[in-house]
């Protein structure tokens, strides 16, 4: 399996293919610019306008709250079982509003109507797996997009072919690609599949079909004890490199077993774990602040 548009971050390892990032990290800070943000789905100049209709809205000045994009949960199947998920499927642990039937097309209708009356610009995916395990998926996604909504969707990638992909860059559509680990060996632990090549092939098609160019492809990365010093030095200046937006979040502690929250890191009262002050001398360090 190759990925030609990954060849600059990729390195052969002993625990298999890596991103490997540090190399490309200059030796001196860059000029500051803003982190770019991911389409629909990061606060921009519109979710501010957003926030001040709704505040005109609570003080009787406007008729309906306006959303900016709005999470519709769906009951998928995951073909992963990720340390450290709190909505899995698996873990048989998944809120009531996941454990049930799809909606119908006509529900689905309704919802689309109801987000458009509210000035919503975007469906996201969300729910208690990986969307393409259903077979409706891409009926689903046409259905949301030919409205005139965008979408933004979580998904780890394994599942989708290039065509799926040319499909999805050829709607307005921002896709999110979760990862657990820069290398190989670690990442399929992490997920209890073997699949990391098949989540970098959906990266690459994405990357080939310039969604990056446009704003529209983040890679997710949970924080750990363990993966914090690659993702710090490698995912994210690969990431950068390549034109995607990093999406490094801390490790979510919710619903998770004992043996899961081992691997996370620990607040000190209100403030957060100590890496945090760590991602700020990285993101300087390669040009980049927060927006």
């Amino acid at each position: 399996m190759k990925f030609p548009n990954l060849d600059a971050v990729l390195e052969d390892s002993p625990s298999g293919i890596a991103i490997v990032g540090r190399k490309l990290i200059p030796e001196t800070e860059q000029p500051e610019r803003l982190i770019p943000q991911l389409k629909y789905y990061m606060v921009d100049d519109s979710a501010q306008e957003v926030v001040q209709h709704n505040l005109r809205w609570a003080n009787g000045e406007e008729e309906k709250p306006h959303f900016k994009f709005a999470y519709v949960m769906l009951p998928t199947a995951c073909n992963q079982r990720c340390m450290g998920c709190f909505t899995g499927q698996d873990k048989s642990r998944l809120q009531s509003g996941l454990d049930g039937p799809f909606y119908s097309g006509d529900t689905i209708d309704e919802i689309i109507g109801f987000l458009q009356d509210h000035g919503t610009e975007a469906v996201v995916y969300g729910g208690g797996g990986e969307l393409f395990t259903w077979k409706g998926a891409f009926d689903y996604i046409e259905r949301v997009t030919d409205s005139g909504l965008g979408m933004v969707i979580f998904t780890n990638g394994s599942l989708l072919g290039e065509q799926d992909v040319k499909e999805l860059a050829s709607r307005d559509i921002s896709l999110i690609i979760s990862l657990r680990d820069t290398v190989e060996a670690k990442h399929n632990n992490a997920i209890g599949v073997n699949g990391f090549r098949r989540t970098l092939r959906t990266l690459n098609y994405a990357l080939q079909n310039g969604m990056h160019e446009q704003n529209r492809l983040a890679v997710e990365i949970p924080v750990t004890k363990d993966n914090q010093e690659r993702v710090i030095y490698d995912f994210v200046p690969a990431m950068r490199f390549l034109g995607v937006i990093p999406l490094p979040e801390e490790y979510i502690q919710l619903m998770t077993s004992e043996e899961e929250k081992r691997v996370c890191h620990e607040s000190i009262g209100n403030r957060p774990p100590p890496v945090t002050d760590r991602w700020h001398a990285r993101f300087a360090r390669v040009g980049f602040l927060r927006p």
